[in-house]
């Protein structure tokens, strides 16, 4: 298995921030294990043998799947089914891994069934049971985009493909929080900062958060209510007449 890169950016990544310490040394070891394409097989036993062959006999299966849709959840992980076998993707994988090999082990998510297994928050029927995937499934629920019951004056692309919308009452809100700030302008300059950076766009759970921070530095460089004063010209001196460095 060829080596693996982590960036020092983990440090600061919001969605790694959000793990617990076991969800996170998971996400490690998943990638020390996919294959060159950021794929592995998704049963969660192998998954356990493969990631914990020291400690197979120690974990409990449900700590697994539990860490597991978390991964999900965050928008690190994907789970897929591809001629009804169960697989994984690390959706971050080609951004951050080189590829060496010319082809995968396992089939591409593009490959997958019609009936993919959804990654839908708060869903925990994504994750495959321990018979291989081979039983009756649960009909996937699907998660629409989160769309307030106000509709949105503005969208802010997140990194799990989905749009958080700005309501008329949260912009309302933003100014009355940041006056010195043009509200409107400011989130239409994050919508292009996150499409030009979209390795960079914020989850469900920390987009305000990232909203909040960028209208915050906005304030403290206007800071208004407190006016300007003119700066004032010095004095000039009274006109005498004629020229003033003609010698005398």
């Amino acid at each position: 298995m060829p080596n693996r890169i982590l960036k020092e950016s983990i440090c600061t990544n919001e969605q790694i921030d959000g793990l617990t310490a076991f969800e996170e040394t998971v996400f490690y070891r998943l990638i020390v294990i996919c294959d060159d394409f950021g794929r592995f097989d998704g049963r969660i036993s192998v998954l356990k043998g493969r990631m914990f062959p020291l400690r197979d006999d120690k974990l409990k299966t449900e700590a697994l799947e539990k860490a597991m849709k978390s991964l999900v959840q965050a928008g690190l992980v994907k789970f897929y089914k591809a001629e009804g076998k169960p697989y994984l993707h690390l959706t971050g994988w080609e951004r951050n891994q080189q590829r060496r090999a010319k082809f995968s082990k396992f089939p591409a998510p593009e490959d997958a069934d019609l009936e993919e297994i959804p990654a839908s928050e708060g869903n925990g029927n994504h994750l495959p049971s321990n018979d291989g995937g081979c039983g009756e499934e649960p009909a996937p629920e699907i998660t629409p985009v989160q769309t307030p019951a106000e509709p949105a004056v503005i969208s802010l692309p997140l990194n799990d493909g989905t749009l958080h919308g700005v309501t008329a009452s949260e912009v309302k809100k933003y100014r009355e929080l940041y006056p010195a700030v043009d509200v409107m302008q400011e989130l239409r300059n994050m919508v292009g900062w996150l499409d030009g950076n979209p390795s960079k766009r914020k989850t469900k759970a920390g987009v305000r958060r990232f909203i909040n921070g960028w209208l915050s530095r906005e304030q403290d460089r206007g800071r208004p209510g407190q006016p300007q004063q003119p700066q004032s010209r010095p004095a000039q001196p009274a006109s005498t007449g004629g020229n003033p460095f003609k010698r005398g």
